[in-house]
């Protein structure tokens, strides 16, 4: 991956920070960057379900959200992974290191669908 600029040194073609760049880790980058977009989607869903639900989600945390939701329409188990997928997503979102392989887009893919679609009865 790319490492922080200590230097003006020009960076290498297809990297921002002067070192150079593998497949794996414009891969892993994507992944990431998709994994946020999902979770975005999740977030709107439930910031509209709560609003339909309970009231104005604006003042109320993500976690107070989910878990007032959760008792509604999730599992507990759901309500622990969803809690996972927004840890992961605050890692991505504040660049804190983080093991882009775990991310299994197409399991997240299909699991923030389910979500989603529980929150739309």
């Amino acid at each position: 991956m790319c490492l922080p600029r200590r230097n003006k040194q020009r960076s290498k073609p297809g990297c921002f920070y002067g070192a150079e760049r593998t497949n794996e880790d414009n891969r892993d980058s994507s992944d990431g960057a998709y994994f946020v977009t999902l979770f975005a989607q999740l977030e709107h869903a439930v910031n509209k379900a709560y609003w339909q639900r309970v009231g104005d989600p604006r003042d109320t945390g993500f976690g107070r959200r989910l878990r007032l939701l959760g008792e509604m329409l999730f599992t507990p188990d759901e309500v622990e992974l969803i809690a996972d997928y927004y840890e992961i997503r605050c890692d991505i979102a504040h660049a804190r290191v983080f093991p882009f392989d775990a991310i299994d887009v197409h399991r997240v893919y299909a699991n923030i669908r389910k979500f989603i679609g529980a929150m739309g009865r």
